[in-house]
């Protein structure tokens, strides 16, 4: 299993710049498809914010393509390719789609949305605070992950396990508690 850059940088920038709890799931939401959708399909650069831009610095521009049964992410220099189903997965729940990478009980889920030909994604994060009887009525089997102690023997803040329930989960970001804060995939064009 290979672990994207793209995907270490989205959630660093999550941790890094807002304040938010981390919420993962057990599960891959939604139905898998064999195929990202044709809408998504295309090249695509990642558009952060302002100040996690300036701590990146411009050396480390992410690129983004969307293959038919492939993500290809490049760092500039590197191509790193991931097959559906590889750790990767793009499902859908009536006419949402949602990207999911991880294995096991463990992964990272944003909900995919069109602006013109960009795509934004909405990591599955809380706003800061949120607890578990928060998402109650939107999650099942919610675990709390205590937080890890950092190198000054501070512990860190929790996060929060979930399994989704498919029915509850475009309710949950629609409410106050999900991180409302995309990453931007700006559109360059159909092939690179």
């Amino acid at each position: 299993m290979k672990i994207l850059k793209f995907f270490f940088y989205t959630f660093t920038l999550a941790v890094t710049l807002s304040s938010c709890t981390i919420v993962t799931s057990t599960n891959v939401p939604g139905k898998n498809a064999k195929k990202f959708p044709k809408t998504l399909q295309g090249y695509y650069q990642l558009e952060l914010g302002e100040d996690f831009a300036a701590f990146m610095g411009d050396e480390n521009k992410m690129y983004v393509t969307f293959k038919s049964d492939r993500m290809v992410v490049n760092d500039g220099t590197t191509d790193t390719e991931t097959l559906l189903g590889d750790s990767l997965f793009v499902s859908k729940i009536k006419k949402g789609y949602y990207l999911s990478m991880g294995a096991g009980t463990n992964y990272t889920v944003y909900k995919l949305k069109k602006e013109g030909n960009d795509v934004m994604m909405y990591p599955l994060f809380a706003k800061e605070g949120v607890n578990a009887n928060d998402l109650k009525p939107f999650f099942k089997n919610i675990v709390e992950v205590p937080g890890e102690v950092d190198e000054n023997g501070e512990m860190g803040a929790p996060s929060m396990s979930v399994t989704i329930d498919d029915s509850k989960l475009e309710d949950y970001f629609k409410s106050d508690l999900v991180l409302n804060e995309p990453f931007k995939l700006k559109f360059i064009g159909k092939k690179k």
